[in-house]
């Protein structure tokens, strides 16, 4: 079931990063709703770009060699989207965009920065997305880390295939960088251990895309990020699969 606004809820996703995003206050009173430059940082701030100083050059050109892996298209669904900074970006620059996020304060910030011309916003589970509306792409970013194991992974993935004949997933925590990526946090942030107990994250093998890409009829490939100064880019990578012989919504 999907719910919205308040009433939505929490259900195999982890309980503990859900109070983190539902808690992340917003700052957008404050902030010119007629600058697209400063409402989208304030959306990813919101996201959780904040620890790190990134300019707004450097976050739109990553932003936009997301939507080239995606292949330009021109209807999007993000998974996972938040307050909606992506969408933000895409929606002004003439793509149909919608989206599902777990967290009821960021979707409501979706909602406002969106306005009425948003296809779809729902808040729910990943897994239990809406598959009734197709899209040419759908985009799920930084949010595979925080679900609860592989087995739901596979479940949402299955899903996003229903959804479009592209998936991108970006910032995928990658496997075989776990040790690199714990021990730079640790050295960033003093008692790490202790300050994130109980707040796991989700490292994926590049091999858990493919398989499940040859067994649903489709291709994978995987990029790294290129963002100037983006202090993850050594841990993560982007996974692009791609439906073969795939027809557009």
């Amino acid at each position: 079931m999907i719910m919205k606004g308040s009433e939505c809820k929490v259900g195999a996703a982890d309980c503990g990063w859900n109070r983190i995003w539902s808690g992340r206050d917003s700052r957008l009173g404050s902030v010119d709703m007629g600058d697209p430059e400063a409402v989208f940082m304030e959306l990813k701030r919101m996201a959780g770009y904040d620890a790190h100083e990134l300019d707004y050059k450097a976050m739109r050109a990553y932003h936009d060699s997301i939507y080239r892996a995606m292949g330009s298209p021109r209807s999007v669904y993000e998974v996972g989207c938040g307050c909606g900074a992506n969408l933000y970006l895409m929606q002004r620059d003439g793509v149909r965009v919608g989206g599902i996020d777990y967290s009821p304060a960021m979707v409501e910030t979706a909602r406002r920065v969106l306005g009425p011309g948003v296809r779809e916003l729902a808040c729910g589970e990943a897994r239990d997305m809406p598959t009734d509306i197709r899209y040419d792409a759908v985009l799920s970013n930084s949010v595979f880390a925080y679900f609860p194991s592989l087995d739901y992974a596979g479940a949402v993935l299955d899903k996003m295939a229903l959804k479009a004949d592209t998936a991108v997933i970006v910032d995928v925590h990658d496997a075989g960088m776990r040790e690199e990526y714990l021990d730079m946090r640790r050295g960033m942030i003093p008692g790490y251990d202790e300050k994130y107990a109980g707040l796991n994250k989700l490292f994926i093998p590049r091999s858990f895309f493919e398989d499940w890409a040859e067994m649903s009829g489709f291709s994978a490939r995987f990029e790294r990020p290129s963002v100037e100064g983006y202090w993850n880019a050594p841990y993560v990578y982007t996974a692009v699969l791609v439906r073969e012989g795939g027809r557009r919504a």
